[in-house]
């Protein structure tokens, strides 16, 4: 997870370490470490990155081509949900939609609430 804002990459750390391992991280070097070590299943990733998130999803999917991503944008583009299963999620958003995007059931969500 890319989230240059600390409490929001701190709310995302704290949800989704019920189902993950999460690997944070505030910006795009730390990311491309945490990438380059493997094991990434899923990735949410900020837009205040610009340009560096494209690079880093571009980056996670040569290394898992079945990445599951989110992009958090403030605005969401005039395609929502991009062929390359690419998912985006206007801000304000609720953690049980990101959840839902990974495959997390409501059923698990309840479980471990």
């Amino acid at each position: 997870m890319i989230e240059p804002d600390p409490l929001l990459r701190w709310s995302l750390t704290t949800y989704f370490s019920r189902w993950y391992e999460v690997c944070e991280a505030q910006d795009e070097a730390v990311a491309q470490g945490a990438i380059e070590q493997g094991g990434i299943d899923a990735l949410i990733v900020a837009d205040a990155l610009g340009d560096a998130a494209n690079r880093l999803v571009t980056s996670a999917k040569e290394g898992n081509a079945v990445v599951a991503v989110i992009r958090t944008v403030t605005r969401l583009p005039d395609a929502t949900h991009a062929e390359d299963g690419i998912h985006f999620v206007e801000k304000p958003f609720q953690l049980s939609r990101l959840a839902e995007l990974l495959g997390i059931t409501s059923a698990n969500m309840r479980r471990n609430a």
